[in-house]
Parts: C-alpha cells; structure tokens; sequence
C-alpha cells in the first residue's frame, strides 16, 4: 500500500476494513503500508492483518499490531521487491494473490521527470519532484502536441525554456519557480546555461501542455518517485526469481491485483504475462475510496480459502463493483483478465492494427467514426479495445476483426462496469490510442510494442506520423 501521498487516510479505511475478517487458520491477509508524513504516521508498517472483535463499519482505525520497519520509498522497485519476498518467505501458501494499491496511471511513466534527467541531470529532475512540478503546471500549460513526438516537445520545452528561466533570476517562471529555485541551490545543482530562446509567461500558458502522469507506487516525500510499468515488472521478475530459487521451485502469482487507477490496460497486462496467472484492474480511474475489503475478504471467508484464483479473480470484480453502487460520482469498471491467453490476443491486436493501416487511404473516415464512437477513459488515449472492434465490424467485414473479438472474449473472463454515459460500453481491456495526432516516445519501450509492431504502427500512421 502506496499511502506516502494524499490517499493516506483511505488507506486507514482500508486497514480497517480488512479487519473485518482478518487473517484465519486457512488464509494469511498481510499488509505493508508506507504513511504519509511525519512522525507516527511517517515509518512503514508490515504485518499481518488480524480481525477487529468490535468491528464496525466506517471507522477511521485499525488495531493490528504492524511493525514498524522504517521509511521507504514505495516508488523503488526494490522496496516492492523486498515485501514480496519477505511475505511469500515468511507465510507458506498453496496460492498466492498480490494487490498493488496507489494512485495508478497505466503505462505511462512521469514522462517530463525522466526528459529533465536526461536533457539537464539529475539534480534538476530531483528538484522538479521536490516541488511536485507535474503536478502544479498540469492544468496551466496548453498543448502544442500536434504532429510532433511527444518526447521531443517535452524535451524542447525543458532544454529550451526551463532551464533558461530557472538559470537567469531576473526573469519570472510561472507559480513556484522560487521554490524550485530553493530546491536546486539546497542539492549544489547549477543547470547549464544554454543560448536559446526564452518564451514569456502569457506565451507559455497558451501553447503548451505536457503529458505528464503518475505510473504506480507514487511516493510523495519521496521526490515524488513511482514506478512506471518497467519498474513493476522489474521488482516482480526479480522477487519470483529469488523466492524459486531459495524454494527450489517455480512461482508466480496465482493473482496480481491493481487497486488504482487506469491499469487495466493490454500493454500493462502484456509486461506482467508470465509473472501471474490473473490480472485484476480497473480500465477507468478509480475513486478514493477504492476496493472495499470487508466485501472482498468476507467471501474469501466464505469459501473457508477453498476458492480457485479464476473464482477469486473474479470475486474481487464483483466486490469493487458492488461497493460503488452508492457513489454515482462516474463510470467506474473493473475487470479479471486470464495471463494465458494475453500473448494471443496482443498477436490478434498486431493483426487488427495491420487491418487498421490498410484501411487508412481508403476508408480514413470510417475508422475515424469507429474510434471517436468508442469508449474513452479519464486519460482520453486509452481507447476500450472491444468497444472499439465491435464498432468497427459494424462497418467492416473483415476476418481478422472477428479473431481479435474471440481472442478478446476468451481473455476477459470478468468486466463490470457502472454509472457509464449511453455510449460507454467499456468491455475489460484499453489500449493506448492518442485522441491527436501525437505519440509518447515512452511507448516503444513496452514489452507490448516490442514484440507486436502492427498495433504501434498503425498508431502512427492513423495520426500520419509515420
């Protein structure tokens, strides 16, 4: 539990409602949470989670005696690596679920802290998160993304603006550029000075806009670290080898649960193919309040353990989706997803993309019709992959529509959705789809898009960027 951040109080929630049951004879329920802040609600806390005798709901406690282990950094891989190993080692199962709870957003990595590294240092990039800079210039710059990669404009607007503005004091850099200022001085950084031109306050608000989102694991007083998709299946990959080899025995999660945002997407399922069998996520952001635990852990009770990961996979759909029913705030999804059948249906989705390019000259205006009629997600690239062939075969025949649709089917072995617009059918699965003609330079360093061309191609040549 990513709790170093402003969901630390739902995580409380969260403790408590686990707390319900807690752990029992057949099933060990154990935490680590990382609290924001500090003092007492600053160190992480490990442990198993035991029932609460007076439990009552909608209580702002929990009684379970963590241990303190210290302060972490959830956005560092081997922080997650280290909670799985130690939890698998020290509590034997026959079957193993993981849940990942923060704030999520998909595959995208903090796009602009990673171009800052790159193009100024580090002690820039350390700096920009100190001051939470995606954040506080999100909704102040305006878009400029047309045509362009993605990874070359934010790249221009640090290079070219930034650090200029941060290097020469006289001149004044939106909200905030003093404690940024602050920021650098305190780390000994100096940016270089670079002879490029400068844009003016009111020049910047109209034109530009970064792409900037948090992946998972979001730290807040960790200069703001998270990990982006590569990272998580970095710590996974490394915790299954270390636990197969002092077992002396494959592993990988029966389960992998998201509880956060936008994760239910094919390129993050793609990356974690082989490290779980199922995979349990929303395609839609989620609200505060996020899973409700006492629903999920009471049927887990239920079944006295005996309950198969594809039941349970499927159980915890059902117990988010029944525990939103009274916040009809906004569409809200959930989804369970069979790893088996992922590689297959990315081969379909490279064959659908090769259909989606041929039909580019020809017929631009009836793919277009299917792609603005699809379901759409708070981040409006991520395109819902059923909802979207389904529209298409409508207008299409075309064989290779059908075998992505079967392939779908077969994939998604659970989808709810609730409190969606009239059009909004969202089937289980996204993609990244851009809304504009620009693609994130981010993408081609997914296991998805190295592997299965046909889709990221014709991405680019949808937007005629290629």
């Amino acid at each position: 539990m990513a709790a170093d951040n402003d969901l630390d109080r739902f995580a409380v929630k969260d403790l408590h409602e686990m707390e319900l049951v807690g752990s029992t004879d057949q099933v060990d329920l154990i935490v680590q949470v990382d609290r924001y802040g500090d003092g007492t609600r600053g160190p992480a806390l490990r442990g198993p989670i035991i029932k609460d005798p007076n439990w009552q709901p909608y209580d702002f406690r929990f009684i379970s005696p963590l241990n303190e282990i210290g302060e972490t950094n959830t956005g560092d891989p081997s922080v997650l690596q280290a909670f799985i190993e130690w939890g698998v080692l020290n509590h034997p199962a026959e079957r193993y679920a993981l849940v990942i709870w923060n704030h999520g957003s998909g595959w995208k990595p903090e796009f602009i802290y990673e171009q800052a590294e790159e193009v100024a240092g580090e002690r820039l990039a350390r700096a920009m998160r100190h001051v939470d800079f995606a954040d506080r210039y999100k909704r102040r710059l305006q878009r400029i993304l047309f045509r362009k990669n993605a990874k070359e404009v934010v790249t221009d607007f640090i290079g070219r603006t930034l650090v200029p503005l941060i290097a020469a004091p006289e001149r004044r850099f939106l909200v905030g550029r003093d404690a940024l200022l602050t920021s650098l001085q305190r780390s000994s950084a100096r940016p270089p000075m670079l002879s490029l031109r400068e844009r003016d306050r009111n020049e910047l608000d109209r034109e530009l806009e970064l792409l900037v989102d948090r992946a998972i694991g979001l730290d807040e007083t960790s200069q703001h670290d998270a990990l982006d998709s590569i990272e998580l299946k970095n710590a996974l990959v490394g915790a299954i080898n270390h636990i197969a080899q002092s077992r002396g025995t494959p592993f990988k999660f029966d389960i992998l649960g998201f509880d956060a945002c936008l994760m239910a997407g094919l390129e993050v399922a793609f990356q974690v193919r082989n490290l779980s069998s199922f995979v349990v996520a929303s395609e839609e952001i989620e609200p505060a309040i996020g899973w409700r635990y006492d629903l999920l852990v009471n049927s887990i009770a239920a079944a006295d353990g005996n309950i198969s990961a594809r039941d349970l996979s499927s159980a915890m759909v059902a117990s988010y989706i029944e525990g939103m029913r009274d916040y009809r705030i906004r569409l809200v999804t959930q989804s369970a997803i069979d790893m088996e059948q992922i590689e297959g249906l990315a081969m379909a989705l490279g064959s659908l993309g090769e259909l989606i390019s041929e039909m580019i000259a020809p017929e631009y205006i009836l793919l277009a019709k299917s792609e603005k009629n699809a379901t759409r997600f708070y981040d409006t690239d991520f395109l819902d992959l059923g909802h979207f062939a389904t529209i298409l075969k409508d207008h299409k025949n075309d064989q290779r529509i059908e075998n992505f649709l079967n392939a779908l089917q077969h994939s998604v072995i659970s989808s709810e959705f609730l409190f969606g617009r009239e059009r909004q059918k969202p089937t289980g699965l996204s993609v990244y789809f851009p809304t504009k003609p620009i693609y994130d330079g981010a993408y081609a360093s997914l296991d998805l898009t190295n592997q299965i061309s046909g889709w990221s191609d014709a991405i680019k040549q949808y937007h005629f960027l290629s």
